[in-house]
């Protein structure tokens, strides 16, 4: 319908002219409703608004939801560029990206954007280019990206997670009530052995199945009938699985439940079936000991 303006505009008209035909206002005010109506919309929902540290935006879907907090990894499908120069876009690789809400890199950073976010929300973020590149990005400025030009973000959140909420539900669902080791690592006993200790510097043959804690399987020795053998302390073993394995000796079996910094990280692994940001579960035999 009309706005105030355009309410108290047309009474002016018929105050003016008292005699003004009916139809004539009528038609007067069809032409006002058609001609301003929707510029007026358009101009409202392309305004930009503006996050505390002054990073400018544009929410185009607003699904409610509990938006994003410190911790939470956000799956996106993200697009970055300026003007019609596209520089990234997970639509190419068919893979979203993984992003962590941390304290901002700088004021105004895109870091402030991800906490306004939740799960199914659209928007768009904008961001001098240098800034983003030299402080959040630590790297120079792409071939034909001048200093100061506006790098534009367009966001779709498909999931937001929380590695230590998922953690803590599988450790209730397994009744696991074990205490993490000191770095994090949880070390459930499944079958005590009596054999050699894993000692630095031993050669080591294991058997393992991988997981992520929603029982995803990723990798498993005995489905593809070849062991792992490895010599300890050489360091071609993630970190949590290094830690575990020091632990036992031929012939135990053990579930570690190892943190993502203990893993795969932020970059996650076995072409995408580690996510980033992700615990995951080794089932594991020390099947012998050298």
């Amino acid at each position: 319908m009309f706005d105030a303006r355009q309410v108290a505009f047309i009474m002016r008209l018929v105050r003016i002219f008292p005699n003004f035909n009916r139809l004539a206002v009528l038609l007067l005010t069809l032409f006002i409703w058609v001609g301003c109506g929707p510029k007026r919309v358009k101009e409202s929902g392309d305004k930009r608004m503006k996050t505390p540290g002054g990073l400018a935006y544009i929410m185009h879907h607003d699904e409610p939801g509990t938006p994003a907090e410190l911790g939470d990894v956000l799956v996106l499908q993200m697009k970055y560029g300026t003007g019609d120069t596209v520089l990234f876009d997970t639509r190419l690789n068919r893979r979203p990206v993984y992003l962590q809400c941390t304290n901002p890199s700088f004021r105004g950073g895109l870091e402030e954007g991800l906490t306004l976010l939740s799960a199914g929300d659209t928007a768009t973020f904008f961001l001098s280019a240098d800034s983003v590149f030299n402080r959040m990005f630590r790297q120079p400025l792409p071939p034909g990206v001048n200093l100061g030009a506006e790098l534009r973000f367009e966001l779709a959140v498909q999931d937001v997670r929380n590695e230590e909420r998922d953690l803590q539900a599988y450790l209730r669902n397994q009744a696991i009530d074990d205490l993490p080791r000191p770095s994090g690592l949880y070390v459930i006993s499944l079958g005590k052995g009596n054999g050699a200790p894993v000692r630095e510097g031993a050669t080591v043959t294991l058997h393992y199945a991988a997981t992520l804690v929603d029982g995803t399987e990723f990798d498993n020795t005995r489905k593809r009938s070849d062991p792992f053998v490895f010599t300890k302390g050489s360091r071609v073993l993630i970190d949590g699985l290094e830690e575990g394995v020091g632990l036992l000796r031929q012939g135990d079996k053990a579930r570690l439940v190892i943190p993502s910094y203990l893993a795969f990280a932020e970059k996650g692994n076995y072409g995408g079936l580690v996510p980033p940001f992700s615990t995951v579960v080794y089932e594991v035999e020390v099947v012998g000991v050298k």
